[in-house]
């Protein structure tokens, strides 16, 4: 499989697009957790566990994908 050279410059605009819709769906989606919670019929308590639950995936998830990489 070959592979073509990426230009610095289209480089830079793919991750500029990347961090724009993060943080767009991120600023949309914040507002909504108590709606989101509510129609889940969550308590605070367990709405909490379940967003840390998320984060911990997330960190877990990228140390076994590094080991995983660096093969």
């Amino acid at each position: 499989m070959t592979t073509t050279p990426t230009s610095p410059r289209r480089a830079t605009l793919a991750v500029g697009v990347l961090f724009f819709v993060n943080g767009a769906t991120f600023s949309n989606w914040l507002p909504r957790i108590p709606e989101i919670r509510d129609s889940l019929g969550l308590s605070n308590d367990s709405l909490g566990v379940t967003l840390l639950g998320g984060g911990l995936g997330g960190i877990v998830g990228s140390l076994i994908v590094g080991r995983i990489s660096d093969r």
